[in-house]
């Protein structure tokens, strides 16, 4: 028994993601539409057409059905809230954006890039954009 007969048994689905990532469209072999989702601005889902057991939502995180979070690395995110349920490697109690020097809209999470590595994102975005 190969894949085959387990997709003869089961059937694949396919993801149609936009462009966060986050599937919008599960369909079968045949192009039947299985699933169709809609998303807020924070990955809470506004509507669900269908149903499927399918784990991958917004961005393509795991959603964790018992607790209602999506699983997105070492921490979980709360879309209701639009926040993690835990502060991140660096973030202090007080100022959740000293590790980015204050500016989360310029700098990103110091334990993915370095801050040398985003200032130098930085300076070319910026020459591309004058």
């Amino acid at each position: 028994m190969g894949l085959d007969w387990i997709a003869f048994c089961f059937g694949y689905e396919h993801h149609h993601p936009n462009a966060l990532g986050s599937p919008i469209l599960l369909t079968d072999d045949t192009e039947n539409v299985r699933v169709r989702y809609e998303y807020d601005a924070f990955g809470a889902v506004r509507s669900q057409a269908g149903s499927i057991g399918n784990v991958r939502r917004f961005t393509g995180k795991e959603w964790d059905a018992d607790v209602r979070l999506y699983h997105v690395g070492a921490r979980y995110y709360d879309p209701y809230i639009g926040r993690f349920t835990t502060m991140g490697a660096g973030q202090h109690e007080r100022n959740w954006y000293v590790f980015v020097k204050n500016t989360p809209l310029k700098f990103v999470d110091s334990a993915d890039v370095t801050q040398q590595a985003n200032e130098e994102k930085l300076e070319q975005f910026t020459d591309v954009a004058s």
